[in-house]
């Protein structure tokens, strides 16, 4: 229902996501239509809806990708490391997929799974890491040969960037501390799992 945004894989499957059924669908070679996330429930058929009839249940759950939701996704886009990242209500998501296993900073192996990478479900114009950025109502994605992801925000009106924390360069002055540049190990694990969000 009300498919929105559309991204075709070197392997020739397309992949939709299915605004108002709150769910990311792929289209294969041989024209079969499945879901890739998403969660969904069984209605008795309809005339408009012949069996097995499904409807999408709205959420915000991250998760593997049988129990993640989503709400109403707008736009879809396959990252460099194959996995696909999703603009859904006020954040950025991403869902890796078969075959493609995604590794953090920590060594932890996620498969098919649904993540927030930034914002909330909240709305907002907050320039900041991760889940403390705010975006408001995501659209268009993209992301570049350097790694670097840039997100339409489209109520905002601007064009935000988001980059992992290894790739960000912190601005020093005179003034500059040394401590301020050189972070403890706790809290640079912590910043180098995450990303930031930049605005233009």
């Amino acid at each position: 229902a009300s498919p929105s945004g559309l991204a075709a894989a070197a392997d020739g499957r397309v992949y939709v996501t299915d605004s108002f059924n709150h769910a990311v669908r792929v289209v294969s070679l041989n024209g079969t239509v499945g879901t890739v996330s998403g969660t969904r429930v069984l209605l008795e058929p309809t005339p408009g809806c012949p069996a097995p009839c499904l409807r999408g249940i709205p959420g915000y759950d991250d998760g593997q990708v049988t129990a993640a939701q989503f709400y109403f996704p707008s736009r879809v886009a396959i990252a460099l490391d194959g996995m696909l990242l999703v603009t859904d209500g006020h954040r950025l998501r991403r869902v890796s997929r078969d075959p493609y296993v995604s590794t953090t900073t920590q060594e932890v192996v996620s498969k098919n799974r649904v993540v927030t990478i930034a914002g909330a479900t909240t709305s907002g114009r907050v320039d900041d890491f991760g889940k403390l950025a705010r975006f408001a109502h995501p659209h268009g994605v993209v992301q570049t040969a350097s790694g670097r992801i840039y997100v339409s925000d489209t109520s905002s009106c601007r064009l935000r960037r988001v980059s992992s924390s290894a790739s960000i360069a912190i601005a020093a002055t005179c003034a500059t501390r040394l401590v301020d540049v050189v972070r403890p190990d706790r809290k640079s694990t912590r910043l180098n799992s995450s990303h930031q969000i930049i605005s233009y």
